[in-house]
């Protein structure tokens, strides 16, 4: 059965992990303000104490109203198939509306859009953007 739970703080090298090789990106020291940040909520999936999966949402803090933003949704490429990222996003999203967001956004990109177009997401707006 998967559980959807925040991560202990043993598992954050597990965490920092699936996000770096899924998004291949250079390994860096974990930014332990990610798990302590209370505009950050950080998730896994977990079946029988292994991580197969994890999602975070970011609070930010508008002029006037609150947005939520989907980050780093990923499954382990061998639990892919199985519910796992749905699971994930549903607690998202429960999340969002529960902090009282009035909208919660994700990028994606052509790939994985069909994942998330199936879970009602619908495509809104063109993101720019500029890497430093």
């Amino acid at each position: 059965m998967i559980l959807i739970r925040e991560p202990k703080k043993t598992e954050y090298q597990i965490v920092n992990n699936l996000i770096t090789q899924a998004f291949k990106t250079k390994s860096e020291p974990i930014a332990l303000a990610y798990f302590s940040n209370p505009d950050i909520h950080c998730f896994v999936a977990v079946n029988e104490n292994t991580i197969l999966g994890t999602g975070s949402l970011h609070i930010i803090q508008k002029s006037n109203r609150k947005m939520g933003l989907i980050e780093d949704v990923v499954v382990d490429p061998n639990a892919q198939g199985m519910g796992i990222g749905k699971k994930l996003i549903e607690k998202l999203l429960k999340t969002s509306v529960a902090l009282d967001c009035y909208k919660t956004i994700l990028n994606s990109t052509e790939e994985t859009a069909g994942f998330y177009s199936k879970l009602d997401f619908k495509k809104e707006q063109l993101q720019l953007t500029i890497r430093h």
